[in-house]
């Protein structure tokens, strides 16, 4: 668990203590809308605790500053016991995994995984990718209302149980997709990470048993695909096959933590900008009509291969845009220093928590003019450098599925927009929230879900607080 008390004080700028509660209804508003509290403390500075001269929550902004912390894993550290899960539970497995650990480790269990996102096995995922999205998208209810956070959410599951675990989900292999959306949706509830404890009338009784569920589906998998007469080129069975110079591959205990928490963050991420991406192109409908332009003009009808997408410019400068204004990680999970460090002018202790955010930078208007504005066009001039664009993280710790990520998203939209449109419900309220560090729609978002066509349509007005996040008409 993250070390929030016992520090010396030390000379940050920052909110003062309230009065009476001293530091935590700070640390509690930064839990409930990070993006909120990163908006406020941004004109402090640089280097910003939460609390005033307080080092348990300490916020970096800019470029030098993501730099110093991304790039000094040795220093800045991942926590590894991040929550105190019971050892035998999902999520406590998935801790052991490249999100957690640190060092040779990390070293290790990143290299055994770069063969399963290589450039070979990239073009192996592609007709599944587009297969299941064609599949799913032709389903989508016609001119009935519909969760748009739930159809991309279902639509990436399915992607990912394909191309990750190689189930036909078009042949209604659905079930572990099931159990982790399941899962997912009550491990990020507050109340379940806030008591880990297995008792009666509490949510992280029922979350432990689905996790203990996934675990049980995840290990009959893998022991299937081990006895498997022709190897799998999903992403299971290649991690399956991995190995170091001396034949050592992953442990039991390791393969599961690795699938999970691909499969948890991948669809996860995934999902979500997609969804923002349908809400960002239906909020500026002249965009919109550019790419159903482009999309046709290179297609024709046909189905898409990823040799089309670099003939697709304005596509891959609308999903870097949405990836800038709607990061679907707005915020990284903690780095520890492990030894005193100066960062910024300012020494922190070994064991405070650092926060860096690819939303707030991606919202500097030194970097980006206009932040909020949604401009695709800005990208045929800018070339962000590493730490200042990073939908994916950046330094030693990339995302290792960055490049199956961005192909996905430009398989998967075209898709979409060869077969369906989706207008906002009038007078919704559409706002954000973060919940495990995944920026969502806090009631989801309503559309009205219509076959495909080339008329422009104006978005229908809209309430909630997604406009600080974006500037709509």
């Amino acid at each position: 668990m993250p070390k929030l008390t016992g520090f010396p004080a030390v000379a940050l700028p920052g909110p003062p203590p309230t009065p009476l509660l001293g530091a935590l209804p700070h640390l509690l508003r930064f839990v409930d809308d990070p993006i909120g509290a990163l908006r406020r403390l941004r004109p402090y500075g640089d280097v910003v605790g939460v609390v005033r001269d307080s080092p348990a929550l300490v916020c970096v902004f800019g470029p030098e500053r993501n730099r110093e912390v991304l790039s000094n894993i040795r220093l800045f550290r991942n926590d590894e016991e991040f929550l105190p899960w019971p050892p035998e539970s999902l999520l406590a497995r998935m801790q052991r995994g490249m999100v957690a650990i640190n060092g040779d480790l990390h070293k290790r269990h990143r290299r055994l995984m770069q063969p399963a996102f290589s450039r070979s096995a990239l073009r192996s995922y592609a007709d599944d990718i587009v297969r299941v999205t064609e599949g799913l998208v032709t389903k989508w209810p016609r001119g009935q209302i519909a969760d748009l956070d739930r159809l991309t959410r279902d639509l990436a599951l399915c992607v990912a149980v394909q191309c990750f675990f190689g189930l036909d989900v078009l042949a209604g292999v659905v079930e572990l997709g099931e159990l982790a959306a399941a899962y997912v949706e009550r491990v990020v509830s507050p109340l379940t990470m806030a008591l880990p404890f297995d008792l009666p009338g509490l949510p992280y009784r029922k979350t432990a048993r689905l996790g203990t569920r996934m675990l049980e589906s995840l290990g009959a998998l893998i022991a299937r695909k081990r006895t498997d007469a022709a190897p799998g080129n999903d992403v299971l069975s290649l991690l399956l096959r991995a190995h170091d110079d001396d034949g050592t591959g992953f442990s039991e205990d390791e393969l599961i933590s690795e699938a999970a928490t691909l499969f948890v963050a991948g669809h996860e991420t995934m999902a979500k900008t997609l969804m923002w991406a349908l809400f960002a192109l239906e909020r500026h409908p002249a965009v919109l009509i550019d790419v159903l332009d482009e999309v046709d003009g290179v297609l024709g009808g046909r189905t898409i291969t990823p040799e089309d997408i670099p003939e697709m410019p304005l596509m891959d400068r609308v999903i870097k845009e949405v990836m800038r204004v709607f990061p679907a990680v707005p915020i990284t999970f903690p780095r520890v220093p492990a030894e005193e460090a100066a960062l910024g002018g300012v020494t922190l202790p070994k064991g405070a928590n650092v926060i860096v955010s690819p939303f707030a930078t991606h919202h500097d208007p030194e970097l980006y003019p206009e932040p909020e504005r949604f401009r695709p066009e800005r990208w045929e001039t800018i070339r962000p450098s590493t730490y200042e664009y990073l939908p994916f993280g950046a330094g030693p710790r990339t995302c290792v599925g960055t490049a199956f990520a961005q192909q996905a998203l430009r398989l998967m939209l075209p898709t979409i927009l060869q077969h369906a449109r989706v207008s906002l419900v009038p007078y919704q309220d559409v706002s954000r929230r973060t919940r495990a560090n995944i920026l969502r729609a806090r009631d989801g978002v309503k559309v009205r879900v219509q076959g495909a066509h080339r008329r422009r349509v104006e978005p229908a007005p809209i309430r909630g607080d997604i406009g600080e996040i974006v500037a709509l008409a």
